[in-house]
Protein backbone atom coordinates (compact mmCIF):
# COMPACT_ATOMS: atom_id res chain seq x y z
CA UNK A 1 0.00 0.00 0.00
CA UNK A 2 2.61 2.70 0.64
CA UNK A 3 4.49 1.66 -2.66
CA UNK A 4 1.12 2.39 -4.55
CA UNK A 5 0.24 5.48 -2.55
CA UNK A 6 3.86 6.81 -3.21
CA UNK A 7 3.54 6.02 -6.64
CA UNK A 8 0.25 7.55 -7.57
CA UNK A 9 0.51 10.77 -5.34
CA UNK A 10 2.84 12.46 -7.16
CA UNK A 11 0.20 12.53 -10.39
CA UNK A 12 -2.38 14.41 -8.35
CA UNK A 13 -3.39 17.43 -8.94
CA UNK A 14 -2.69 19.92 -5.93
CA UNK A 15 -4.29 20.62 -4.03
CA UNK A 16 -5.18 17.43 -3.19
CA UNK A 17 -6.78 15.18 -0.35
CA UNK A 18 -5.77 12.02 -0.31
CA UNK A 19 -6.12 8.58 2.15
CA UNK A 20 -3.82 6.16 2.94
CA UNK A 21 -5.54 3.37 4.82
CA UNK A 22 -2.90 1.12 6.77
CA UNK A 23 -4.14 -2.32 7.89
CA UNK A 24 -1.63 -4.14 9.58
CA UNK A 25 -3.00 -4.08 13.48
CA UNK A 26 -6.44 -4.86 12.35
CA UNK A 27 -7.45 -8.71 12.63
CA UNK A 28 -5.83 -10.98 11.41
CA UNK A 29 -2.88 -8.74 12.55
CA UNK A 30 -0.21 -8.74 10.15
CA UNK A 31 3.72 -9.03 11.56
CA UNK A 32 7.32 -9.96 10.15
CA UNK A 33 8.26 -13.21 11.84
CA UNK A 34 11.79 -12.37 11.08
CA UNK A 35 11.04 -8.80 13.04
CA UNK A 36 9.01 -9.30 16.08
CA UNK A 37 10.51 -7.24 19.44
CA UNK A 38 7.89 -8.28 21.59
CA UNK A 39 8.11 -12.13 22.81
CA UNK A 40 6.63 -14.41 23.39
CA UNK A 41 4.10 -14.36 21.16
CA UNK A 42 0.93 -16.50 19.97
CA UNK A 43 -1.77 -15.94 17.67
CA UNK A 44 -4.06 -18.34 19.63
CA UNK A 45 -6.92 -16.50 21.14
CA UNK A 46 -6.92 -18.45 24.25
CA UNK A 47 -7.49 -16.52 27.95
CA UNK A 48 -4.20 -18.80 28.98
CA UNK A 49 -1.80 -16.92 26.32
CA UNK A 50 -3.19 -13.69 26.55
CA UNK A 51 -0.14 -11.82 27.20
CA UNK A 52 1.32 -13.20 23.77
CA UNK A 53 -1.37 -12.29 21.86
CA UNK A 54 -1.16 -8.60 23.07
CA UNK A 55 2.47 -9.43 21.75
CA UNK A 56 1.20 -10.48 18.71
CA UNK A 57 -0.55 -7.18 18.71
CA UNK A 58 2.20 -5.24 19.63
CA UNK A 59 4.34 -6.33 16.53
CA UNK A 60 1.48 -5.68 14.17
CA UNK A 61 2.16 -1.99 15.41
CA UNK A 62 5.88 -2.35 15.36
CA UNK A 63 5.60 -3.31 11.65
CA UNK A 64 2.89 -0.84 10.51
CA UNK A 65 5.17 1.83 12.70
CA UNK A 66 7.94 1.05 10.24
CA UNK A 67 5.68 1.08 7.09
CA UNK A 68 4.33 4.45 7.52
CA UNK A 69 8.16 5.71 8.56
CA UNK A 70 9.04 4.47 5.65
CA UNK A 71 6.13 6.71 3.94
CA UNK A 72 6.63 9.68 5.58
CA UNK A 73 10.56 9.66 4.75
CA UNK A 74 9.56 8.85 0.81
CA UNK A 75 7.00 11.45 0.88
CA UNK A 76 9.41 14.11 2.47
CA UNK A 77 12.06 13.41 -0.34
CA UNK A 78 9.70 15.07 -3.03
CA UNK A 79 8.78 18.46 -3.90
CA UNK A 80 5.11 18.20 -3.56
CA UNK A 81 6.01 16.36 -0.06
CA UNK A 82 6.73 19.88 1.44
CA UNK A 83 3.59 20.94 0.83
CA UNK A 84 1.89 18.39 2.17
CA UNK A 85 0.52 18.23 5.30
CA UNK A 86 0.07 14.85 6.85
CA UNK A 87 -2.70 13.53 9.65
CA UNK A 88 -2.37 10.59 11.40
CA UNK A 89 -4.98 9.24 13.58
CA UNK A 90 -6.84 5.20 14.23
CA UNK A 91 -10.31 3.86 13.87
CA UNK A 92 -10.58 2.48 17.16
CA UNK A 93 -7.93 0.64 20.11
CA UNK A 94 -8.48 -2.97 21.43
CA UNK A 95 -9.43 -4.34 24.52
CA UNK A 96 -6.84 -7.39 25.74
CA UNK A 97 -9.39 -8.53 28.84
CA UNK A 98 -9.03 -5.26 30.68
CA UNK A 99 -12.66 -5.51 31.08
CA UNK A 100 -13.48 -8.97 30.27
CA UNK A 101 -13.24 -8.82 26.29
CA UNK A 102 -10.97 -9.39 23.29
CA UNK A 103 -10.91 -6.95 20.61
CA UNK A 104 -13.32 -3.73 19.82
CA UNK A 105 -17.03 -2.99 19.73
CA UNK A 106 -17.56 -4.07 22.91
CA UNK A 107 -17.46 -1.32 25.32
CA UNK A 108 -16.38 2.28 25.34
CA UNK A 109 -13.85 2.27 27.45
CA UNK A 110 -10.34 3.81 26.98
CA UNK A 111 -8.25 0.75 25.51
CA UNK A 112 -10.70 0.74 22.84
CA UNK A 113 -11.39 4.58 22.44
CA UNK A 114 -8.44 6.29 23.05
CA UNK A 115 -6.52 6.41 19.74
CA UNK A 116 -2.88 7.94 18.73
CA UNK A 117 -2.90 10.74 16.29
CA UNK A 118 -0.83 12.95 14.98
CA UNK A 119 -0.24 16.25 12.99
CA UNK A 120 2.84 16.97 10.42
CA UNK A 121 3.32 20.02 8.91
CA UNK A 122 6.37 20.99 6.71
CA UNK A 123 7.74 24.22 7.86
CA UNK A 124 6.31 26.95 6.84
CA UNK A 125 2.99 26.08 6.10
CA UNK A 126 0.92 26.69 8.98
CA UNK A 127 0.88 30.19 10.30
CA UNK A 128 2.19 31.17 14.33
CA UNK A 129 -0.85 31.17 15.34
CA UNK A 130 -2.05 28.05 13.71
CA UNK A 131 1.23 26.19 15.04
CA UNK A 132 0.37 27.26 18.28
CA UNK A 133 -3.24 26.54 18.48
CA UNK A 134 -2.02 22.82 17.22
CA UNK A 135 0.29 22.84 20.00
CA UNK A 136 -2.34 23.74 22.95
CA UNK A 137 -4.15 20.17 21.70
CA UNK A 138 -1.77 18.04 22.88
CA UNK A 139 -3.43 18.83 26.26
CA UNK A 140 -6.63 19.41 25.39
CA UNK A 141 -9.04 16.28 24.71
CA UNK A 142 -9.61 15.61 21.30
CA UNK A 143 -12.03 13.59 19.04
CA UNK A 144 -12.70 12.13 15.51
CA UNK A 145 -14.93 14.58 15.73
CA UNK A 146 -12.12 17.01 14.82
CA UNK A 147 -10.64 15.65 11.90
CA UNK A 148 -13.46 16.91 9.34
CA UNK A 149 -13.20 20.61 10.31
CA UNK A 150 -9.09 20.72 10.49
CA UNK A 151 -8.96 18.94 6.84
CA UNK A 152 -11.56 21.62 5.57
CA UNK A 153 -9.26 24.68 7.20
CA UNK A 154 -6.09 22.71 6.26
CA UNK A 155 -7.99 23.54 2.56
CA UNK A 156 -9.12 26.78 3.28
CA UNK A 157 -12.48 25.56 3.24
CA UNK A 158 -13.73 26.08 7.09
CA UNK A 159 -15.10 29.68 6.54
CA UNK A 160 -16.25 29.40 3.20
CA UNK A 161 -19.95 30.44 3.03
CA UNK A 162 -20.98 27.67 0.95
CA UNK A 163 -20.68 24.74 3.66
CA UNK A 164 -21.65 27.36 6.71
CA UNK A 165 -25.37 24.76 6.58
CA UNK A 166 -23.31 21.60 6.71
CA UNK A 167 -20.36 23.39 9.52
CA UNK A 168 -23.22 24.25 12.06
CA UNK A 169 -24.08 20.18 11.78
CA UNK A 170 -20.68 19.29 12.56
CA UNK A 171 -20.01 18.90 16.74
CA UNK A 172 -16.27 18.76 15.72
CA UNK A 173 -13.55 22.23 15.73
CA UNK A 174 -10.75 22.50 14.21
CA UNK A 175 -7.34 21.76 15.59
CA UNK A 176 -5.78 25.08 13.61
CA UNK A 177 -8.12 27.12 15.84
CA UNK A 178 -8.25 27.80 19.80
CA UNK A 179 -9.35 25.40 21.59
CA UNK A 180 -13.23 26.07 22.37
CA UNK A 181 -15.65 25.42 25.40
CA UNK A 182 -15.65 21.95 26.37
CA UNK A 183 -19.16 20.09 25.04
CA UNK A 184 -20.88 17.08 25.70
CA UNK A 185 -20.39 14.01 23.17
CA UNK A 186 -22.61 11.49 22.41
CA UNK A 187 -20.60 8.45 21.38
CA UNK A 188 -21.35 4.49 20.20
CA UNK A 189 -19.70 1.68 18.80
CA UNK A 190 -22.57 1.57 16.60
CA UNK A 191 -23.51 3.15 13.41
CA UNK A 192 -26.46 3.44 10.13
CA UNK A 193 -23.15 1.90 8.09
CA UNK A 194 -21.92 -1.02 10.83
CA UNK A 195 -23.40 -3.24 12.97
CA UNK A 196 -22.53 -4.29 16.13
CA UNK A 197 -23.21 -7.21 18.23
CA UNK A 198 -23.25 -4.95 21.47
CA UNK A 199 -24.80 -1.64 21.83
CA UNK A 200 -23.01 0.64 23.88
CA UNK A 201 -23.76 4.49 24.39
CA UNK A 202 -21.93 7.39 26.42
CA UNK A 203 -21.81 11.21 26.88
CA UNK A 204 -18.10 12.51 27.04
CA UNK A 205 -17.35 15.67 28.04
CA UNK A 206 -13.11 16.49 27.87
CA UNK A 207 -11.83 13.97 29.77
CA UNK A 208 -14.82 12.87 31.98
Amino acid sequence: LVDRALEEMPKLREPFFAVVHVGNTHLPYKVDPSDAPFQPASSSKDESENAAYHNHYRNAVHLQDKAIARFMRELRAQAYGERTVVIFTADHGEQFREHGQLGHTASLFEEEVHVPGWVDAPEGLLSAEEKANLEARREHPTFHTDVTPTILDLMGLWDAPEIADYRREMPGESWLRRPGELRPLLFTNCSGVWGCAFQNWVVVKGTR
